[in-house]
């Protein structure tokens, strides 16, 4: 963000905050003034002298401080104070058209790839002077499959935003599941859009029944798992690994991508947070892990993520077994 910087409000304390110490200062400066002007005077006879300047100063300030309070003072506090408002309000508002900007480039980039391509697949199929075999055309209606599967997934990520700003929340459909048809049904859709990376998962040869949203848990399982793809080099594996530990599932997602540093962990969860925009290979829009975040809390688990500069993320999900 460019321009001007928001006026912290540690810089615009005001002498007025502090009543107690104006106060005294004030007495303190009438008392010295009081006693210079008997000294100036005449040699003080008596310590009452001193006593009596001591007393005058105090009652003068209950006169002073008021009036030099309410008409100065305060004025000045309250007016440093809607500075200070203004400034916050400003700064603000110029983020928040910084991230608008941004979302606006990131979508539009964002659903113009998977529409350029069903666009380009749909074209050469309809071309009459080319002559393709049935198993291309089956390859080609397969990619543009998946494509329209990546522009409803982003469409989805945008309806979600929408429903969390105006304080509804994400729509969930529980059902008895066995997440491991969950996860293989995402697995062959990923490595249809991820060819050059080896996805790696172990798992339990039985895993109770869970009541889960099962097309939410793909999402968060495909959020996962494209951003440890998008995160690292094209033919280095992701590992997936299931396994039930307590009173839960754990779903752990592993890559050996670029990591993240402490300060980025702190703000992954957040909406339009993204770790890396320097390649348009990890373009996105910033959603898929704070959406992430919300669907695992909803179906009562937690989402951790561990990571480091140059050695890979893992994160890791739980999902809560039925009682009984």
């Amino acid at each position: 963000m460019s321009g001007e910087k928001p006026v912290s409000p540690e810089k615009t304390v005001c002498t007025s905050s502090r009543p107690v110490y104006l106060f005294l200062t004030i007495i303190l400066s009438i008392f010295v003034a009081e006693t210079l002007i008997m000294i100036s005077l005449g040699p003080l006879a008596e310590t009452s002298s001193v006593s009596w300047a001591l007393l005058d100063a105090f009652l003068l300030s209950l006169v002073v401080y008021p009036v030099l309070y309410f008409f100065s003072l305060r004025p000045l506090r309250n007016s440093l104070r809607a500075q200070t408002k203004v400034a916050a309000e400003r700064a603000s508002a110029m983020e928040f058209d910084r991230i608008k900007s941004e979302f606006i480039s990131s979508a539009a980039h964002e659903l113009l790839t998977p529409l350029t391509a069903i666009k380009g697949y749909v074209e050469m199929l309809k071309s009459v002077d080319t002559d393709f075999d049935p198993g291309q055309r089956s390859e080609f209606l397969d990619i543009a499959y998946h494509q329209t599967e990546v522009l409803e997934r982003i469409v989805d990520d945008m309806l979600d935003l929408g429903r969390l700003e105006s304080g509804q929340k994400i729509r969930l459909q529980f059902e008895p599941a066995d997440l491991l048809q969950v996860v293989d049904k995402t697995l062959s859709m990923l490595r249809q859009l991820y060819p050059r990376h080896r996805i790696e998962w172990t798992f339990p040869e039985r895993l109770p029944l869970l009541l889960i949203d099962p097309i939410r848990i793909d999402q968060v399982l495909s959020n996962l798992l494209g951003n440890a793809a998008k995160y690292s080099e094209d033919e280095s594996p992701i590992f997936l690994s299931l396994a039930r530990e307590g009173s839960a599932v754990v779903v752990r997602v592993r890559d050996q991508g670029i990591g993240m540093t402490t300060e980025q962990l702190g703000h992954v969860f957040e909406s339009f947070y993204r770790v890396d925009t320097s390649d348009t290979k990890r373009r996105g829009l910033g959603l898929g892990l704070s959406i992430s975040k919300l669907i695992v809390e909803e179906h009562g688990g937690t989402i951790h993520i561990e990571s480091a500069p140059g050695k890979g993320t893992t994160v890791s999900f739980t999902l809560p077994i039925p009682k009984g």
